[in-house]
């Protein structure tokens, strides 16, 4: 597998993860003791999603992408 993909699976993963736990909070009812943990879970994942999808889809691929045309 090459890195390309390799990026690819992870930010995809990432984006369907964050909408099912997305999802997850309007559709499941979640205990109120839980409700700390499962905002703290919520942020970390969208931070690496943004962290992911900024990588893959911004700068990085359009720099790789001006290097090719040189």
């Amino acid at each position: 597998m090459s890195n390309d993909q390799t990026r690819a699976i992870i930010a995809y993963s990432l984006i369907a993860l964050m909408f099912v736990l997305v999802i997850a909070l309007f559709f499941v009812d979640m205990p109120r003791e839980n409700s700390n943990l499962i905002n703290t879970a919520l942020g970390f994942i969208a931070g690496a999603m943004t962290t992911a999808c900024g990588f893959y889809f911004g700068s990085s691929e359009s720099e790789k992408k001006k290097g090719d045309e040189k």
